[in-house]
């Protein structure tokens, strides 16, 4: 008999990998990349965002996060706008462009995640999240412990 922990394990992250695939080729379809994607939707859902915020909830390094904003704002899609009270403080901001462009996208990224759950009835997905999170937590716990 299979450990369930493992088998659990691997159909997460397989799971997960062929979600990862197909919303990856969706933005690439778009000429962007996954993480300019969540730069993008992180401004669209919340405004302008501090640089150091758009890396923190992207999980990506300050480094990676100025040279997405630079490749985004090469694509006309973000500005950066310095803080008025203290320039070392800079923000990105979506152009019209990118307004335009991420708007018209999302919906669509929203469809293909939609239609990918719609297996689950709304207590399975409400299971699968308190079990997920419970993970997480969990996860997230031993990796700050050592």
């Amino acid at each position: 008999m299979e450990d369930i922990d493992l088998k659990l394990f691997t159909v997460l992250l397989r799971s997960a990998g062929w979600i990862q695939k197909i919303t990856t080729k969706l933005v690439e379809a778009y000429g962007i990349t996954p993480s300019e994607f969540g730069v993008l939707e992180q401004i669209y859902h919340l405004g302008p965002q501090q640089l150091q915020a758009i890396g923190q909830k992207n999980l990506i390094s300050n480094g990676n996060t100025t040279y997405m904003v630079s490749k985004l704002e090469k694509k006309n899609y973000l500005t950066r706008i310095a803080d008025e009270n203290d320039r070392r403080i800079v923000y990105a901001e979506l152009t019209e462009s990118g307004q335009t462009f991420i708007s018209n996208l999302f919906p669509k990224f929203e469809t293909l995640i939609k239609e990918q759950l719609d297996v689950l009835d709304e207590e399975e997905k409400a299971t699968l999240i308190e079990g997920l999170k419970k993970i997480g937590i969990n996860a997230e716990s031993h990796w700050r412990a050592n």
